[in-house]
């Protein structure tokens, strides 16, 4: 059969270009799931306690799992795909705790609740240094500090 459009070569057509876009934007997501987070436990704890996050489509590599609680990055000690075991850090704030791996990243939908140790009663001594670069007294039941 003779060319009947001679020094033309034939289109792919933008459909074909379409489909061809479409499958390169999303390949990303079909080699990596989104990450969920479903709970973790415990809910409360000082800095250091050991919490324990569940969910799935983690990586197994604790090292490829960025986790934060609020703003401030933990460290991860164990991983698989559906638990993570991190430790809380110093600094923590009040926001949802975030799984971030290959890319995508999980929002807890209850936030960690940071505590701390009762030292006891709590006065207005408590504020004052008790070293050499403060003087202090107890003068009829407060507590005067000069730093």
């Amino acid at each position: 059969m003779p060319n009947l459009y001679p020094g033309h070569k034939p289109s792919y057509g933008f459909g074909r270009l379409l489909v061809l876009f479409l499958i390169a934007v999303s390949f990303p997501c079909f080699l990596f799931a989104q990450p969920t987070i479903a709970s973790f436990s415990p809910a409360s704890g000082p800095v250091g306690t050991v919490v324990t996050i569940t969910g799935t489509n983690f990586s197994a590599t604790p090292s490829s799992n960025i986790v934060y609680f609020g703003t401030v990055m933990a460290p991860v000690s164990a991983a698989s795909a559906t638990s993570l075991t991190v430790t809380v850090p110093a600094g923590t704030s009040y926001q949802p705790v975030t799984v971030t791996t290959g890319g995508l990243t999980a929002f807890s939908t209850q936030t960690f609740i940071t505590t701390f140790a009762d030292p006891g009663q709590f006065t207005a001594c408590r504020f004052c240094r008790k070293d050499r670069s403060a003087s202090w007294r107890r003068a009829a039941g407060r507590c005067l500090c000069r730093l």
